[in-house]
């Protein structure tokens, strides 16, 4: 992940309230989400019409489906015999990434998702909520500290 990005994890929603500290495991690649969706036998073609919005990109894994651009807004699944085993997004907030948001909030309400932060907190499905998280993440003051010392 790059410093202007922040990442979100979509889970199945009616396991997202079950985020207790027993089934989250954090290691330096980051939370493993897997855990979520053992038993959903969710097919990871469900996530194909994100192309309307974000292009499919050629993953560097095999078992992986990816949209957008790894250094800017981009949506990842990876699968496992054939189901969905762990699904995130990033969202570049140099971009223009609102009507991407909004976009894929509406996919992710018509089919059931919910959506943690890098803090593993539930996040509420709109566009603003999210919006705001951004714009107080660590990365986001961060990069904007980093951009006005640059200049």
């Amino acid at each position: 992940m790059a410093l202007w990005q922040n990442t979100f994890y979509v889970l199945p929603r009616r396991k997202s309230p079950e985020l207790s500290t027993d089934l989250i495991y954090i290691d330096e690649d980051g939370f493993d989400d897997s855990v979520f969706w053992i038993g959903e036998k969710v097919k990871p073609e469900i996530f194909n019409p994100i192309s309307i919005f974000l292009p499919q990109i050629k993953s560097s894994y095999k078992d992986s489906i990816a949209f957008g651009d790894f250094a800017s807004n981009c949506f990842e699944v990876f699968q496992e015999n054939g189901y969905v085993v762990s699904v995130s997004f990033r969202i570049d907030f140099r971009s223009q990434y609102e009507l991407f948001l909004v976009e894929l909030i509406e996919f992710l309400l018509l089919h059931g998702f919910s959506i943690i932060d890098e803090n593993l907190e539930i996040m509420p499905l709109n566009a603003l909520g999210i919006n705001e998280k951004i714009k107080n993440s660590p990365q986001y003051v961060k990069y904007k500290k980093l951009s006005k010392d640059n200049n």
